[in-house]
């Protein structure tokens, strides 16, 4: 009795670091730094100055390829200029990718989700002018196929 009594002490202790490292990875415990993460990088992406650029975009949903892309982004002075597929027999809705039209809009998208205070939520910058890379959002663990997220590659200033 005593060899099984010290061994649920060592898993009870071993479930409890557990918990408390979910729990620290969970929206809620890393919403602070998240926050800190988006605004440094924000300021950062805004000391740039950078104007016009193309990157390619991939949405991650379980959703249909026509609103998740691959698709080709070029801004210029700020604003939207062409959304199109990276494959050309792709038929996108383009109105689909507004909330990632931009640099900022890739912004604004990371602001809301972390507002929601999701269960999880990981996020990537460019070291170098700050704009997002990537992200993905567990709003709900329980779920399946509501995670979201997207990817940013190809990024060029123009």
């Amino acid at each position: 009795m005593g060899f099984f009594t010290g061994n649920m002490h060592h898993i009870a202790r071993i479930a409890s670091a557990v918990a408390l490292m979910l729990l620290m990875g969970c929206g809620g415990g890393n919403n602070r730094n998240v926050s800190d993460e988006l605004t440094r990088n924000r300021i950062l992406w805004s000391s740039r100055g950078v104007s016009s650029y193309r990157y390619t975009l991939q949405v991650m949903a379980f959703l249909a390829p026509s609103v998740t892309g691959p698709v080709r982004i070029e801004v210029r002075n700020g604003k939207t200029v062409s959304v199109q597929p990276v494959d050309p027999e792709l038929k996108i809705q383009e109105a689909a990718f507004d909330d990632y039209a931009t640099v900022e809009k890739l912004f604004n998208y990371l602001e809301t989700s972390r507002a929601k205070k999701p269960f999880s939520m990981t996020m990537t910058f460019a070291p170098s002018d700050g704009h997002p890379i990537s992200t993905f959002i567990d709003s709900v663990p329980e779920l399946a196929d509501e995670e979201t997220g997207f990817t940013v590659t190809d990024f060029k200033p123009l």
